[in-house]
């Protein structure tokens, strides 16, 4: 799970979300694309299955994210939290439909990005749903059948909603690979990549070495704990 990529000479202003907490989640493309150079390269040599995920729709999508996929062969899920559309650092609709035609799936992040979905009236959140899926439908002439919940704010109720809606694969923040059923909406989790995370401890996430993954864990567990007091 990635957020944004912050090129040379730009500041991490320049793309996604700008609030509290939000800078950890923005990496430098050089890191990023030497991320994506060790997946292909495992990738290749043992036939893994590796998805790269992206939250928030910022505008780093389309101008570095998305080439730095390409040149390495792979292809992105893109989560756009649509009532960001077009504003200042994120996303237009003709570079979403570029994403699009360029292989790259596109998949709902909500409308509005709420704070903690998870704790809104269930048809609150079903409405998050409707209305991101049919203007991202609307720009890219599909059924959108993907989609990831804004901060990890995951509960049955946000998945039962994706469900309603159609949505068949819905990722959330637990660093798992499992995955589970809610009626025909499959629901996975994702280990995040953060911008501290150094090259070895990036290698021992993918290849599943070391102690990362467990670390991860430990983390989520720690910051659902929190979640419950704030």
């Amino acid at each position: 799970m990635y957020h944004d990529v912050i090129p040379l000479g730009k500041d991490k202003a320049w793309s996604g979300l700008n609030v509290k907490g939000a800078d950890a989640y923005k990496i430098k493309a050089e890191v990023f694309e030497s991320q994506v150079a060790f997946a292909a390269e495992l990738r290749d040599k043992t036939k893994q299955e590796i998805i790269f995920t992206f939250d928030d729709g910022g505008i780093s999508t389309i101008n570095t994210i998305a080439p730095i996929l390409e040149k390495s062969h792979f292809k992105g899920i893109f989560y756009i939290p649509t009532a960001f559309i077009g504003t200042v650092g994120f996303l237009s609709k003709d570079d979403i439909k570029t994403l699009y035609q360029n292989g790259h799936i596109i998949g709902t992040h909500s409308h509005t990005h709420p704070l903690k979905m998870n704790r809104m009236p269930y048809e609150a959140i079903l409405k998050e749903w409707k209305i991101s899926t049919s203007i991202l439908s609307e720009i890219t002439s599909n059924q959108i059948e993907y989609a990831s919940v804004p901060g990890g704010w995951y509960s049955r109720k946000v998945a039962e909603a994706c469900n309603e809606v159609g949505i068949k694969h819905l990722f959330n923040s637990e660093p798992t690979q499992k995955t589970w059923m809610v009626g025909d909406c499959e629901v996975s989790g994702r280990f995040v990549a953060r911008g501290q995370m150094n090259k070895n401890s990036f290698k021992n996430l993918l290849s599943g070495k070391g102690t990362m993954r467990e670390l991860l864990w430990l983390r989520w567990c720690v910051g659902n704990v929190v979640k419950l007091l704030y």
